[in-house]
């Protein structure tokens, strides 16, 4: 018995350390690696946290360029006119939040009807 609570101990520990906790500190939120220097108001702006919902492609966009620069990234899939950030059902205009999610797994917005694994990497 006096194993188990050191290990139970450090295994509480090591899960909170990959935890970010929001503005008020009230509930921790986890954070992907490469965003884990960003502050809740660096995508959520100044809502109250009740109204935190989907971060708006703007927030994303302020960062990480304009729509044709992010589509300037995938330029490769556009041989098979099958890059997700210039598609030929929406060009540029599919929000972030289709495929990318901060506080959980993203998903692949395109293999709603598609069969991706040929062309699609995991999303980030």
């Amino acid at each position: 018995m006096k194993i188990i609570k050191p290990i139970f101990l450090f295994a509480v520990l090591f899960s909170i350390a990959g935890m970010a906790y929001s503005s008020s500190g009230s509930a921790p939120v986890s954070l992907k690696e490469h965003h884990k220097d960003l502050e809740c108001a660096d995508c959520h702006g100044n809502e109250s946290e009740e109204k935190y919902y989907l971060t708006p492609s703007e927030a994303c966009l302020s960062c990480h360029g304009s729509r044709q620069e992010v589509a300037e990234l995938t330029k490769e899939l556009d041989a098979g006119n099958v890059n997700p950030h210039r598609s030929f059902h929406s060009g540029t205009a599919t929000e972030c939040y289709e495929c990318h999610r901060e506080h959980k797994l993203s998903r692949n917005f395109c293999g709603n009807c598609h069969d991706t694994d040929l062309w699609m990497n995991p999303v980030p």
